[in-house]
């Protein structure tokens, strides 16, 4: 019986059996199929990987006509098979995708030592070792700043001098956090203020006025011609530049719209009515709307605009004192015009509406989901109306050369007029790593490229 010799009946050929089937799988012999069958799997794929990756050949094996039917042994083979199918679908597929990892996946890898998967990929991160040495490495304080929920030019702003390390930047982060936005503003505008009056900032400015100087009629045409057409574009009409609601061609906000709705007799203004005079200089006045049943202009004023004793005041003015942002003889000037212009509305029997009113409130609400229908999608030029602009590769050269300073790469002594062009050629990711080397941010790019501005260069070099 251990002979038996057996026909296949779709092709007619003859193989013979070594031992009976039944025998070995008394014994304990397993196919592949049994296998992933007893560890709850429909196909016998993994096995088959399993056998692949360690060089695994089947015990006994049984030829017939379309191939052969595989048996493994209890003791060894078999008991391990299982085992590794018996893991789950995903830790399987890592191993088939990288085979050099033993048994890990990248991203298994990149939890054990608390690495993103975007950097695991940013440096090619394969075996063990590579994240063992990259997880070894000293974050660099951009990084330790990103940990602790801060941007590093806030640290360096508020700790000038203090050397960024993981416990300045944890302690300084925790002080950050729990400041209120008053004493963040301020320090702002201090900032802004030594920047302003220091050299780098005069410099800019002066830069900035003859980059202006410098235009051509026709450039400076174009250039009106070119924000007139984004104003059209993204609904902010004429003087309100900053409305939000448009109705019957005239901008709005919440509440001049809600009013409007509420007194259809009333007219929107947009032209100049009044005139006063200030220190010898005259200023328009626009006032919101005209009451045509009762003759009289309207101004839509918040409760701010007044102090305590009802004295007219600019508060944006008085804000810029408090943060030190003008001097005390400047508010004076900004606060002779908020006099002289509520002299001018007092003077005309312009009526004054405070928009925090209850009535005015009431009015709001009763209108606001009926305002909602005048509301403009684009009510601001936001950067995704640039993103919209697609610009050819020679355009986005020309673009980078008119705004570039020529710089020399020391490597390989070549001057450049464009920082796109660089990056193309010497295969630099970003044009801003390029620029924070010119400028000694940085010392080299990551590719070890360094660069200079071809006037620093120059100097070094008389």
């Amino acid at each position: 019986m251990d002979n038996i010799c057996y026909v296949d009946a779709r092709t007619g050929a003859h193989f013979m059996k070594k031992e009976k089937i039944k025998d070995l799988e008394r014994k304990g012999f397993k196919t592949l199929k049994q296998i992933a069958k007893e560890c709850g799997k429909q196909s016998i794929s993994s096995g088959k990987l399993f056998c692949s990756l360690n060089n695994i050949k089947p015990d006994v094996s049984f030829p017939y006509a379309r191939g052969s039917i595989d048996y493994y042994s209890p003791s060894s083979s078999s008991a391990l098979i299982k085992e590794f199918v018996s893991k789950a679908n995903n830790e399987i597929k890592n191993i088939k995708r990288n085979p050099n990892l033993e048994g890990l996946s990248r991203s298994e890898l990149a939890k054990k030592y608390n690495i993103s998967f975007k950097t695991v990929k940013k440096y090619n991160l394969i075996k063990e070792e590579d994240f063992q040495k990259f997880s070894s490495k000293p974050l660099s304080p951009t990084t330790l700043c990103k940990k602790y929920g801060i941007r590093l030019c806030i640290f360096q702003s508020w700790n000038p001098g203090a050397e960024p390390t993981e416990n300045n930047i944890k302690i300084f982060s925790e002080k950050y956090k729990s400041l209120t936005q008053e004493e963040k503003k301020l320090h702002r505008s201090q900032q802004m203020k030594k920047w302003n009056q220091s050299p780098e900032g005069l410099l800019a400015k002066e830069k900035a006025k003859e980059a202006l100087n410098n235009l051509s009629e026709d450039e400076k045409k174009e250039s009106v011609k070119k924000c007139k057409a984004a104003k059209e574009k993204n609904g902010t009409l004429g003087w309100n530049a900053q409305c939000k609601y448009i109705y019957n061609g005239k901008g709005y906000n919440l509440t001049e719209l809600a009013l409007q709705l509420e007194h259809p007799e009333w007219k929107r203004i947009d032209t100049v009515v009044y005139k006063y005079t200030v220190d010898e200089k005259t200023y328009d006045y626009v006032p919101d709307f005209f009451d045509t049943e009762k003759k009289q202009y309207i101004e839509i004023k918040g409760q701010n605009f007044f102090d305590k004793n009802g004295k007219y005041i600019d508060p944006y003015q008085l804000n810029r004192l408090k943060n030190g942002t003008i001097t005390e003889a400047e508010y004076n000037g900004y606060q002779r015009r908020a006099d002289s212009k509520y002299k001018c509305m007092i003077k005309n029997n312009v009526r004054i509406i405070i928009d925090s009113s209850d009535e005015v409130k009431q009015i709001v609400k009763k209108n606001k989901n009926l305002c909602k229908n005048y509301q403009s999608n684009s009510a601001s030029y936001t950067s995704g109306a640039r993103k919209g602009i697609k610009l050819s590769e020679k355009e986005k050269i020309a673009l980078s050369e008119k705004h570039s300073k020529p710089f020399i790469c020391i490597n390989n002594g070549k001057i450049y007029k464009s920082l796109r062009k660089c990056a193309d050629e010497l295969n630099i990711k970003s044009v801003t790593s390029i620029t924070n080397v010119c400028i000694g941010k940085n010392k080299q790019t990551r590719n070890g490229y360094i660069f200079k501005y071809l006037e620093d260069y120059n100097k070094e070099n008389v």
